[in-house]
């Protein structure tokens, strides 16, 4: 029945820590993180101790990872972007996507898409269209493993940009979807 509300400082005395990238010659590193109390009398050691695992790497997501729901469009044109905000502009190689293969009235596999990515979306102001994928790559051993899809090259893109795809079909491609983390305010479509 206690709460916390000071600030406590990871990188400062008595515990400095600086990354070290020398360490590695990947652009990734894991890291696992412990937070304890240290109270007397602990009266419930189960309770004492926060575990998780951050990771730095060489992409940007919104989620953590696992699709709790699913999200798809169903008419050829419609168009589905997500907003990215960054500090500056950057070089954009690839998109990761987790499409769900939910059971419904149309095999998923027949989706068809461009892969896309825009500066604007008032007004639409394309950046690129990828036409060597076309079609969701579904993972057969278990949900929430990405589908990485290269682009055709790679393209600079500034601070603030979208990616998603222009269907080119009506067969339903659920796309994983967050709900942990409310990102709705991200997530634009156009049907």
């Amino acid at each position: 029945n206690s709460s916390f509300g000071a600030l406590q400082p990871v990188n400062s005395a008595p515990a400095n820590y600086v990354h070290d990238a020398a360490l590695s010659d990947t652009c990734q590193a894991f890291y696992d993180v412990v937070m304890w109390t240290n109270t007397t009398p602990d009266i419930n050691r189960y309770n004492d101790t926060i575990r998780f695992t951050q990771e730095l790497s060489n992409y940007y997501a919104y989620d953590d990872g696992s699709a709790e729901w699913g999200y798809s469009l169903n008419s050829t044109g419609a168009k589905l972007a997500v907003r990215y905000d960054m500090p500056s502009g950057d070089s954009l190689r690839a998109v990761r996507f987790y499409f769900d293969p939910i059971f419904s009235t149309d095999d998923p596999t027949d989706g068809n898409f461009l892969l896309t990515v825009w500066s604007s979306l008032t007004p639409e102001t394309i950046i690129h269209q990828n036409f060597t994928y076309d079609s969701p790559q579904y993972l057969p051993w278990g949900p929430n493993y990405f589908v990485e899809y290269p682009l055709d090259s790679t393209i600079w893109v500034p601070a603030t940009f979208y990616v998603g795809w222009t269907q080119t079909n009506t067969i339903k491609m659920n796309l994983g979807l967050d709900k942990n983390r409310d990102n709705s305010d991200r997530i634009f479509y156009k049907t």
